[in-house]
C-alpha cells in the first residue's frame, strides 16, 4: 500500500523546506514551515481543480499530499494535546491518500482533501502576518475564521454524512469524523484568537 513515490515526495517537501528556511525565511523555522504548509494548499487546490476538470491525474494529489504529510509529521512537535491531535490527524490524512484512486473513495477524499485546504490558506497568511507585520491582521483573521468555520462545520460536516451512509466506505467515516472534531476545535481556538484581536482592538479605541 505505501509506495516508494511517497519517500520521493517526502524528499521534495524536505528540500522545499530547507530552501526556504535557508534562503526566504532567513532560518525562522516556524515561518518556514508555515511557508511550506501554504504551497501545500496552493497545490492540493490547484491539483484538485485539475482533477475535477479531468486535466491532471488524481495520483499527483495522492503522492505530494502524501509526502507533504509525513514531512509535517516528522516536523511536528510531540509536547500538547494538539500535537498529538495534528499527527493522529496527519495518519489519517496518509491512509486515505493511499485509496485515492480508487473509484469508490476518489469523489469523497478529492473533496474533503480540496475544501479542508481552501480552510487552511487564510490561517497561513494570518501566522506569517502575525509573526512579521500584522499589516491587514484584523481583515485576514476575520475571513479566515469565517472560510474555516464555514468550510470545517458546514461542508465537511454534509460530506461526512453522506460518506457515514454510503455502505461502501461507511467505516472511513470515523476517520472524518475524527478530523472533524481536530477542525472543530480548531475552529473554536481561531474564534477566541479573533474575540482577543477584537476586544484588543475596540479597547485601543476608547
Amino acid at each position: 500500500m505505501f509506495h516508494s513515490n511517497n519517500i520521493l515526495s517526502l524528499f521534495l517537501w524536505e528540500f522545499c523546506y530547507y530552501f526556504i528556511l535557508k534562503f526566504v525565511m532567513n532560518k525562522n523555522i516556524k515561518l518556514s514551515r508555515n511557508a511550506v504548509s501554504f504551497c501545500h494548499s496552493i497545490l492540493v487546490i490547484i491539483l484538485s481543480l485539475g482533477f475535477y476538470h479531468d486535466i491532471l491525474d488524481i495520483t499527483w494529489l495522492k503522492y505530494l499530499s502524501a509526502g507533504y504529510f509525513i514531512y509535517d509529521t516528522i516536523h511536528t512537535k510531540r509536547k500538547t494535546i494538539m500535537d498529538f491531535g495534528f499527527i493522529c490527524h496527519h495518519i489519517i490524512c496518509i491512509i486515505s491518500l493511499q485509496y485515492f484512486e480508487s473509484d469508490v473513495y476518489q469523489s469523497y477524499f478529492v473533496d474533503i482533501f480540496f475544501y479542508s485546504e481552501i480552510s487552511n490558506v487564510l490561517m497561513y497568511l494570518v501566522y506569517h502576518q502575525l509573526h512579521t507585520t500584522h499589516k491587514h491582521l484584523f481583515i485576514l483573521q476575520f475571513f479566515q475564521t469565517l472560510i474555516f468555520l464555514y468550510i470545517r462545520v458546514y461542508v465537511l460536516f454534509i460530506i461526512g454524512i453522506n460518506l457515514s451512509y454510503d455502505k461502501n466506505v461507511s467505516y472511513f467515516s470515523l476517520g472524518l469524523w475524527l478530523v472533524y472534531t481536530l477542525g472543530l476545535i480548531w475552529g473554536l481556538k481561531l474564534c477566541q484568537q479573533f474575540a482577543n484581536n477584537v476586544s484588543g482592538s475596540f479597547q485601543l479605541y476608547f
